[in-house]
């Protein structure tokens, strides 16, 4: 994924940002969230925007948690 810079000393952002507003409204498992966070950030999409508003902080719950995983379990 091409990395874009907005100044020199940074900071450095994905070319491509992955929304999390609808995230806790798709019905998805615990571990189908891991996975499809994991999947975007495994493809270089490391910009993200997970807003409070967006489902009271669980997006940023979700997010952490699959961070959390990777950093415990860095093979998957």
């Amino acid at each position: 994924m091409q990395r874009i810079g907005i100044a020199p000393q940074g900071p450095v952002f994905s070319r491509m940002v992955m929304g999390y507003w609808r995230l806790m409204d798709w019905g998805k498992s615990a571990r189908q969230l891991v996975d499809f966070i994991t999947e975007h950030l495994e493809l270089g999409i490391t910009t993200v925007d997970h807003a409070d508003i967006y489902g009271d902080y669980r997006c940023e719950a979700a997010f952490g948690v699959t961070n959390g995983a990777k950093l415990i379990h860095p093979s998957g």
